[in-house]
């Protein structure tokens, strides 16, 4: 696998950026800032994508890290070639994942390929975005590396993808969870923390067992207080009745003295209420009356203002004089001038245009001749050029399709695969079954438990194989789904594009045109264009031709000319609009000037009725007329609201006296001489509210005593409630004491058969990394060696050390080295890219040299894109 060449349209602070590769080293030399890692990102980017994140950091975010610096589209494409084949794929970043735009082209035929997906780099590679970090991709001061599960999965050859060793992981790591989530030891482990609460519950019920005595003593203090505010209560409800009794004597008092006061007030009001009746001459008017003889006064007064406005000057009065001997009293309405006016402007535009609607003698000849070919044809030419722009979508279509369903009868989508897997777990079960038999057989007691050892792994192997071939055949049967659906959509795109061909091909024919598969469209447009000449010159053609049209404009004309004679308008022509519109202005002029002097008339009738009406009114009650009454009718009205005030306030009076007399009696009065005999009502008032103090003291007193002895109440049932939590919890603990000990020796299993299956291929891995190492160094390699894990240790001093150790130049020479082994042995047949953003930056110079030979020699296997600012390195 090799990339060709990739165009960066917009990433970073790249832009229109064209680069072209080739076999062996591509060294790429910039300055710093030029954009090496950018571009090292962008080829990462093209192959993985970009994932979601919520990480605000822009370090940590490469959405927001590679944004456009000029803006403009986010993206581009790369060319590559791999298993003999050559693709371009293109991608579109936008602010989320779910928006981005992915597109993968067959160099060849430059049509749409399905033979990888959106998901690129895992199903080229085999591995995700991470491990291709870890080995392909080696960046500055991120050489050290080590083995993801998909890195695992890929050296291990397990599966075609990584679901197997994937599953591995998924189950170790289960176990992992629930061992921490039921720990003993650790504070978050659920047997921890439920020791802690059992020692907590044992201490609170030992602490609650003097709760009995607390409760009777509290009872004996809530009796004393009740019996308390018994008496109390007694108490006060003799003093309140006492208190009752002083009170209604002292109101009867007090009621005798309000009765003598009410009835002089009665007598100060009679007399001036006689005074207020004096004002008036002879009998009292209504109050109706007097407000209605105001309001025609008024009315009175606005007819007198309306009739003013609407007299007549000289020149309208002989203005109104004409026209009324024209139009006789007859108002002609809006809609009647309306009509006339539009049949005058009718008339006139038909004189004008009759004789532009004749035809031609060219334009009857063309029309002839169209018609022969047009007069019955009823088809639609836009929904025509419509349906072969569809045909030719159909047609395309159609050539896609035949080109996928090829390329999916050749895929390894269609071809069923071998369940490694499973083979292996059944292959380690049989050795299990035949450790174990030979180990009885012999009597060699680690024959016997390496056998036993290897049944339960190759039974968790098998099981995971199992489940990989049933997913791989649910992948076959939507696989030859899909080819089905394509192969029924080739058809119906095929039988489209013949039944449009047919109809364009009839149609064309009838209109004397040849079929012509490029011409189509034109010939159709030019079609469309001859019908529409076709379609005006015979409108034009009917309009000319009405008979009937003149015998309606003779009856217009007549009618226009009654109507203008009836109104002196004989020298006039029907045509003749301005003379309408000069009638129409004096049939508004007349309405105006009668309307006037309608409302003139109306009004001095008006008056003179009014006038009559008040004078009736005064003179009736003793009041003198006047040519201007409205000032003696507002005093009369003043005059009339003093009475009835008056005349109101006299009636309260007495109905007041008359209330307090019906309140006293003679009993009650002679009681009240003996109010002096009883106690001051100011000690018993006194005495009522000490009483009721005490009472609500005596109240809070036992509301105290009442929620102490709930407290006691609910401190038993909660006692009951923890004893019987404790027996809950401690039948959990036991539970769960077993359950941990089962997953415990679960886990140590299933990592005990990963590590015997990850030891077979370590030692390719160190083989390869020696002679890495070797090249670059020139140093023994003999002092290293790889665990289980494949991390490398190195022997110093009698005694295996971790790299850690090792200065900085040399974790990135043994990271680099451990990369490219890793490469080696999970690629063994078609090899990948390296990327390298200059990694040998923390080299000396003696390694540095080396690291150039070094370079070349894997050049030799490898396509590397070598990033670097310094033509040293």
């Amino acid at each position: 696998m090799k990339i060709l060449s990739c165009h960066i349209e917009n990433f970073g602070k790249l832009s229109d950026c064209n680069i072209d590769f080739s076999d062996g080293i591509n060294v790429i030399c910039k300055e710093n800032g030029w954009g090496k890692s950018t571009l090292a990102g962008f080829i990462c980017a093209m192959f993985y994508g970009m994932k979601k994140t919520k990480v605000q950091n822009v370090r940590d975010n490469e959405r927001k890290l590679y944004d456009p610096w000029q803006g403009g589209s986010y993206g581009g494409s790369l060319e590559f070639e791999t298993a003999g084949k050559t693709y371009v794929v293109t991608r579109v970043f936008k602010a989320k994942e779910a928006e981005d735009v992915f597109e993968l082209r067959d160099k060849n035929t430059n049509l749409l390929s399905n033979d990888f997906s959106a998901k690129l780099g895992e199903e080229l590679f085999k591995i995700d975005k991470e491990s291709f970090a870890r080995s392909i991709f080696i960046g500055q001061n991120e050489c050290e590396t080590f083995a993801t599960d998909d890195i695992n999965a890929k050296i291990g050859n397990l599966t075609d993808d990584t679901g197997d060793m994937n599953n591995f992981e998924n189950a170790t790591n289960r176990l992992d969870v629930k061992i921490n989530r039921l720990h003993n030891k650790k504070k978050t482990g659920s047997l921890k923390r439920r020791s802690e609460e059992i020692t907590e519950y044992k201490k609170k019920i030992k602490d609650s067992e003097s709760l009995t005595d607390s409760m009777e003593s509290t009872k004996a203090l809530l009796d004393g207080a009740i019996k308390k505010r018994e008496e109390d209560r007694k108490k006060l409800e003799e003093q309140r009745a006492l208190q009752i009794k002083i009170t209604k004597l002292q109101e009867s008092l007090a009621k005798k003295e309000n009765i003598d006061r009410a009835k002089n007030e009665v007598k100060a009001k009679e007399e001036i209420f006689d005074e207020a009746k004096a004002m008036f001459p002879g009998d009292i008017p209504a109050q109706k009356e007097i407000e209605d003889t105001i309001r025609i006064c008024e009315e009175m007064g606005d007819a007198i203002t309306r009739r003013d406005m609407n007299l007549f000057s000289t020149k309208e009065e002989d203005e109104y004089e004409k026209l009324d001997r024209r139009f006789d009293g007859e108002i002609i309405s809006d809609e009647t001038l309306d009509s006339y006016i539009e049949k005058s402007k009718y008339l006139k535009g038909v004189y004008e245009t009759r004789e532009k609607q004749k035809l031609t003698e060219e334009e009857t000849k063309k029309l002839n001749a169209l018609r022969n070919i047009y007069e019955n044809d009823n088809e639609n030419v836009l929904d025509m050029i419509a349906e072969w722009e569809r045909r030719n979508d159909k047609k395309n279509e159609a050539t896609n399709l035949s080109q996928n369903i090829r390329l999916m009868e050749n895929s390894k989508e269609l071809k069923p695969k071998f369940p490694t897997l499973l083979a292996l777990g059944v292959l380690v079960m049989l050795g299990g079954v035949i450790g174990a038999v030979a180990g009885s057989a012999l009597d060699i007691k680690g024959l016997i438990y390496a056998g036993t050892l290897f049944l339960p792994i190759g039974a968790v192997l098998a099981f995971i194989g199992f489940h990989a071939m049933r997913r791989d055949k649910i992948s076959l049967a939507e696989a030859t789904r899909k080819l089905d659906d394509l192969k029924a959509h080739e058809k119906e795109a095929n039988d489209m594009v013949a039944t449009a061909e047919k109809n364009v091909r009839d149609y064309l024919t009838s209109k004397n045109r040849f079929y012509d598969e490029y011409r189509v469209v034109p010939f159709l447009q030019e079609i469309a264009i001859e019908r529409r000449e076709y379609k005006l010159l015979k409108e034009k053609e009917e309009r000319f031709a009405k008979p009937e049209e003149d015998k309606d404009i003779e009856s217009i004309e007549s009618d226009v000319t009654q109507f203008m004679e009836k109104y002196a308008l004989y020298d006039c022509s029907p045509d003749d609009t301005e003379a309408l519109f000069n009638l129409r202005s004096d049939v508004t002029n007349y309405a105006h000037l009668k309307k006037k002097k309608d409302v003139y008339d109306k009004e001095k009738n008006n008056i003179l009725t009014l006038r009559r009406e008040t004078d009736e009114f005064l003179s009736g009650y003793g009041f003198e007329t006047e040519e201007l009454p409205h000032a003696t009718l507002k005093k009369i009205k003043e005059i009339y609201t003093d009475y009835k005030t008056k005349e109101q306030s006299l009636d309260e009076a007495k109905e007041r006296l008359k209330e307090i007399e019906s309140t006293v009696d003679a009993d009650a009065l002679r009681e009240a001489g003996e109010a002096e005999e009883l106690a001051d009502i100011d000690s018993v008032n006194s005495e009522i509210k000490i009483l009721e103090e005490n009472v609500d003291a005596d109240k809070e007193e036992i509301a105290i005593y009442e929620n102490r002895m709930d407290d006691w109440r609910e401190k038993m049932d909660e006692l009951e409630a923890d004893k019987e939590h404790l027996d809950r919890l401690n039948e959990t603990q036991e539970k769960e004491k077993k359950e941990f000990d089962r997953v415990c020796a679960a886990s140590q299993l299933l990592k005990q058969a990963k590590e015997n299956l990850t030891l077979k291929y370590a030692k390719p891995i160190l083989t390869s990394f020696k002679d890495y190492y070797g090249m670059i160094s020139r140093e023994d390699a003999s002092v290293f060696h790889i665990d289980a894990d494949t991390k490398i240790t190195y022997d110093e001093k009698g005694m295996q050390r971790n790299t850690e150790t090792m200065s900085r130049g040399y974790q990135d020479m043994m990271g680099i080295c451990l990369r490219l082994a890793y490469i080696d042995v999970m690629y063994k047949d078609e090899k990948p890219l390296i990327i390298m953003d200059d990694p040998f930056v923390n080299l000396d110079d003696e390694k540095n040299v080396t690291a150039k030979e070094f370079l070349r020699k894997i050049s030799e296997k490898y396509q590397i894109i070598y990033l670097t600012c310094s033509e040293t390195r």
